[in-house]
């Protein structure tokens, strides 16, 4: 410490509560000072009386004790020691008491300076404390407007100790001390800050309340040899080290501060510092559902689920910072693992259908059945198929029509999906069922439409109701204009023979009208 001053800042936080175990105003859990050490307080009542006990004498200069706190200085050189107790408001009335050198707290004997100065009263500043200028005979002011606040300083040996009794008897505010001499005081442990700490609320029902490993937190605050490092609930504690709660610790509120004290075991000597638990919640994230990609169609779909999380990981095997959608080019069952900075996860799964324009492999058609005729149309794919004839209109979810004439048909496979339209043109074979050869241009010819582009077949032969053949046309040929060797045939009914080449033959009966 030397002759340079050195402020030790006591953060007084009043509040109204009821004060457990240990506390800095009984003198036994008195406060060690030690080179450059930060402290915080709660200061509640007096705590434990210890002018009760016959080695302690009360101050003389008191007339009675509200919040107090006790100091203790133990000095590694000899040399001066003086001090300045400033309110931080600067009108607060501290008063204070100076016992030692002294072994314990059970042998304190008398006050060798005692100072109740009202600085009110006085017209002088609300600083009080040893003063290294001030007269030796200055031991003792007050109460009241007698004094200027100040006594005289120390002259200490290396290994005293010292205890200062701290008592705010006007006022709410904390204060802060400032030490001045030339004694040196042992050293104040290093004390690495960590950085606050977030989980998330997986372990159960969500609470917001989780289990924290404080023991993982203990080498990077410090790793020296002879300290100790514990942890506590309240700043009162953590300055006088009471109560130290569990490494394997549960936060009981969110969030919370929790306080860490290091203390060097050889000379008590110890710091403080403070760090937030903080529990998240688990979150949910969404990925559009429906979808469909066409196995046809080059075009990917895009996948997206929320943004400006910590970490994504997909199914397919992409992960990464900010990577909340992925390009997908293939139907399946696609997944994310999304998580925050707290480590919280939440994970949704959707499936992409596959779907493709439809392949028509047959149009398996019945034929010659009187204007009934049937056409059923086959498809291979991935997709679901709506099924149109004559125009991409009215659709059907069968693939069977029915109640055909002869003729040619245009059939349409729609995926519903949206995958695109198949088409493909059939034939459908029937035969006229008279036909009325009177050169009126209608129906003159008995001719079964379309029958020329059958590639299998060989050729037509027509005969009258006794068997006798009339006529053999070729599938090419205009048709049969009801003639026999030039002379015209009487109105009758008249027979046909189909020869295919492999299939069956058919057969069949029209009506020929005069």
């Amino acid at each position: 410490m030397g002759h340079q001053a050195k402020a030790i800042y006591l953060l007084l936080f009043f509040s109204f509560y009821v004060s457990f175990g240990q506390t800095s105003n009984d003198c036994i859990n008195a406060i060690q000072v030690c080179g450059s050490l930060q402290l915080g307080i709660e200061p509640a009542g007096v705590g434990f009386d210890e002018f009760s006990e016959s080695a302690n004498t009360r101050p003389p200069c008191f007339f009675g004790l509200s919040d107090t706190i006790w100091l203790s200085f133990t000095f590694t050189s000899d040399g001066t020691f003086g001090f300045t107790i400033t309110p931080t408001n600067n009108t607060d009335d501290y008063d204070f008491a100076v016992y030692g050198p002294a072994d314990d707290c059970s042998s304190l004997g008398d006050a060798i300076r005692c100072s109740t100065t009202n600085p009110r009263a006085a017209g002088v500043s609300a600083a009080t404390g040893l003063s290294l200028t001030e007269p030796n005979d200055d031991i003792s002011e007050g109460p009241g407007a007698d004094g200027d606040g100040f006594l005289s300083g120390l002259n200490v040996l290396a290994g005293q100790t010292y205890y200062v009794l701290i008592d705010r008897a006007i006022g709410n505010q904390s204060f802060d001390i400032e030490t001045t001499g030339t004694s040196q005081l042992p050293e104040t442990p290093t004390i690495n800050p960590i950085q606050n700490q977030e989980l998330c609320d997986l372990d159960g029902p969500v609470d917001e309340k989780t289990r924290f490993d404080l023991a993982s937190l203990i080498p990077s605050i410090n790793n020296q040899n002879n300290v100790a490092v514990t942890f506590h609930e309240t700043l009162d504690n953590v300055s006088t080290g009471a109560d130290p709660i569990e490494l394997d610790y549960i936060n009981i509120a969110n969030p919370q501060t929790l306080y860490y004290r290091v203390e060097n075991t050889l000379t008590g000597c110890f710091n403080i510092d403070e760090f937030d638990l903080s529990v998240a919640i688990p979150f949910d994230v969404t990925l559009p559902q429906d979808l469909q990609i066409c196995t046809n169609d080059a075009q990917p779909i895009i996948l997206t689920t929320e943004a400006n999380y910590a970490f994504y990981e997909w199914s397919n095997g992409q992960s990464g910072e900010n990577l909340n959608e992925i390009t997908v080019n293939a139907p399946g069952t696609y997944s994310v693992i999304v998580t925050d900075i707290s480590g919280c996860r939440a994970t949704q799964s959707t499936t992409i259908v596959g779907s493709s324009i439809a392949n028509i492999t047959e149009i398996s058609v019945t034929s010659f059945a009187q204007n009934n005729n049937t056409a059923i149309v086959n498809t291979e794919g991935l997709g679901e198929y709506e099924y149109a004839i004559g125009e991409a209109s009215n659709f059907q979810d069968s693939n069977t029509f029915t109640g055909l004439t002869n003729g040619y048909y245009n059939f349409y496979v729609r995926d519903k999906k949206r995958c695109g339209t198949s088409t493909e043109r059939q034939l459908i074979l029937d035969y006229p069922r008279y036909f009325t050869p009177n050169g009126d241009g209608y129906h003159d010819k008995w001719k079964i439409i379309g029958i020329g582009d059958i590639e299998d077949i060989a050729s037509i032969y027509i005969f009258d109701r006794y068997g006798k053949l009339l006529k053999q046309l070729s599938p090419q040929s205009s048709g049969w204009d009801g003639t026999y060797r030039g002379k015209l045939l009487p109105s009758s009914d008249y027979w046909f023979l189909l020869k295919f080449n492999n299939r069956e033959d058919v057969a069949g009966h029209f009506l020929l009208k005069r």
